[in-house]
Order: C-alpha cells, then sequence, then structure tokens
C-alpha cells in the first residue's frame, strides 16, 4: 500500500471539504476555534483542559484565551478536579448545549439540501466512503 498516495489523497480532500461543506456552516458570533472547541466540549464534556488544547494543536496561552472567550459568553465553565485540585475541567452550560443543537439542525439542513444534487448510488456510496474513514481515523 502507497501510503505516500494516502497522505496526497487526504491533503486533495480536506480543502474540498472545507469549501464545499465546512465554509457554509459556522456558528453566528463565534469564530471556527470557538465553533470547534465548543463541539469538543459538547461531545467530550468533563476533560482536563489539555485534553482539549491537545486536540486543537494550539499552543497553552491561545488555548486558555479561547477558553476563556467561551467562559465570558457563558457557553462552557472551568471546574476544578475533586480527584486532582491541580486539574481544570470543561464542562459545556445549557445555554452552550443550545448553541450546539441549533448549529447541528443548521447543519443537518444544510448537508440534506446539498445532497440533493446526488444520485441514490451516489449517496450510498458517501455514506459507506463517510462510515469507512471514521472508522479507520478513529484508530490513528
Amino acid at each position: 500500500m502507497d501510503k505516500l498516495k494516502i497522505v496526497e489523497n487526504i491533503q486533495d480532500t480536506m480543502p474540498v471539504i472545507h469549501k464545499k461543506i465546512l465554509v457554509g456552516i459556522s456558528m453566528e458570533g463565534l469564530t471556527k476555534h470557538q465553533t470547534r472547541l465548543l463541539m469538543m466540549v459538547r461531545k467530550f464534556e468533563g476533560r482536563p483542559m489539555k485534553f482539549y488544547g491537545n486536540k486543537m494543536m494550539m499552543n497553552k496561552s491561545n488555548f486558555s484565551n479561547l477558553v476563556e472567550s467561551l467562559i465570558v459568553e457563558e457557553l462552557v465553565e472551568r471546574k476544578k478536579s475533586q480527584e486532582d485540585r491541580r486539574v481544570v475541567k470543561l464542562f459545556i452550560t445549557d445555554k452552550g448545549r443550545d448553541i450546539c443543537s441549533t448549529h447541528r439542525t443548521k447543519i443537518k439542513k444544510f448537508l440534506l439540501e446539498k445532497m440533493d444534487a446526488l444520485t441514490e448510488e451516489e449517496l450510498e456510496t458517501l455514506e459507506e466512503s463517510f462510515e469507512n474513514i471514521k472508522r479507520i481515523l478513529e484508530k490513528i
């Protein structure tokens, strides 16, 4: 298997995904980094800040500022771990959860409209392809 070809395919596909899907689905009033972190805290709620910082691939200073911006908007909150007071965990607020829910509904509507242009066969191929990609990428 040619791993380099796989890497090149990933590099070629990411801009297409960004252009065709991600550009049209940002949360109103939030930056792309704020949106990404908020969705991540919703999915992996209660993890240490270091977990999210590593996933976001941001340095500690920039990440702390990003977290603070979501705290100011009352979308997430910090809590010290009861097991280890040095560890700070992030939790989504009800307001943050509501915004995520609204955003996910908008994303679904946006993508469903985009998929109207595809044939039934293309939809089946797309579904199978994304299931395979997700399964494989979770191993990396």
